[in-house]
């Protein structure tokens, strides 16, 4: 605030002096923890899903009482709007289409899922497998099945 200065009156303002303080920025660190294998029946249709993993996200530096926002994007080496499980074992070529569930909400691969609560410090969301067709799963080979999934934070100002 400007210090007034009234003729006739001896007044010294005070100039602020000493250094500058260091804003630290708002950072996000994302770690996603796995539960492991689950079994296919437990996504079969759209009525049900499995967990797969929890996603935690570290908000630092933020202010307290203050909501952020990043946007989360989901990918596959493909680049495919859908997510498919592959056989690892063999060299079957057989794939189990799916759909990948952030927080509740079906994401598509390559768009992003808005997460705009995040409070500074430790937040998370549930990663979840469903949409699994019964007689796709049935008719698949003997074999053990993975998907790699590709996540980027994009903080939102």
């Amino acid at each position: 605030t400007p210090t007034p200065i009234i003729p006739g009156t001896p007044t010294v303002p005070e100039i602020p002096y000493g250094e500058i303080p260091v804003v630290e920025p708002v950072t996000y660190d994302l770690t996603i923890v796995t539960d492991g294998a689950f079994a296919l029946e437990q996504a079969y249709g759209f009525t049900q899903s499995a967990q797969v993993a929890t996603a935690h996200m570290t908000v630092s530096n933020g202010e307290a009482n203050k909501k952020y926002k990043v946007d989360i994007k989901f990918s596959n080496a493909e680049n495919s709007p859908s997510f498919t499980l592959k056989g690892v074992d063999t060299n079957h070529g057989y794939v189990i289409p799916y759909s990948l569930m952030f927080g509740g909400e079906v994401v598509t691969g390559g768009g992003v899922k808005q997460w705009y609560t995040l409070d500074n410090g430790a937040n998370q969301r549930t990663i979840s497998v469903t949409g699994i067709t019964r007689t796709i799963a049935e008719a698949a080979p003997s074999d053990t099945f993975k998907d790699t999934i590709y996540v980027e934070v994009i903080p939102v100002e």
